[in-house]
């Protein structure tokens, strides 16, 4: 069931891509009012959170990776501040899909490994998926960040985890 999700989600996150790189080249005008204004630039990014399932908080760090002009690839780690003894950290690789390049509403999903370091606990790595929702501001102080605010759904080995995510992308040059 958790190969055919993935999968599912794989394949699903390709074929936008692939109608994005056909849309990035558009021939008529109508099209070509929703090219974004500035370049496509990657950023680094910074985040705090929540796990409301665990009532965990959570810091964690990003890329954002340009791919096209709708699309964004951002692989991220988050670490969680655990009231136990054990350690649990999250990978993710992640497709971010904007419809507006210049508006503030994405989705998208990905992969998420998380490494869970327990006394109890035999295999640390296990693997699922993320659907993601957010907003991006865009440029509130000056051209060089932008804060953004985004909701998580994580599936881990039949579990289930809704995070909240704020946090700001500093643009690189």
């Amino acid at each position: 069931m958790k190969k055919k999700l993935l999968s599912v989600i794989t394949m699903t996150m390709i074929s936008l891509f692939f109608v994005n790189l056909l849309v990035a080249q558009p021939r008529s005008r109508r099209l070509r009012r929703y090219r974004p204004k500035a370049k496509q630039t990657a950023a680094l990014g910074i985040r705090l959170g929540n796990d409301f399932k665990n009532e965990q908080l959570l810091a964690g760090g990003h890329f954002w990776l340009p791919i096209g002009i709708l699309w964004k690839f951002v692989p991220g780690a988050d670490y969680y501040f655990t009231k136990n003894d054990s350690s649990r950290w999250q990978f993710n690789g992640d497709f971010l899909f904007k419809p507006m390049p210049n508006g503030m509403f994405y989705f998208g999903g990905g992969v998420a490994a998380q490494y869970l370091n327990a006394a109890d606990i035999n295999e640390p790595l296990d693997f699922g998926g993320n659907l993601i929702v957010g907003l991006d501001f865009g440029s509130i102080r000056g051209p060089a960040m932008s804060p953004y605010f985004q909701a998580r759904w994580t599936f881990i080995n039949k579990e289930r985890y809704f995070s909240v995510l704020g946090g700001v992308n500093l643009i690189l040059k």
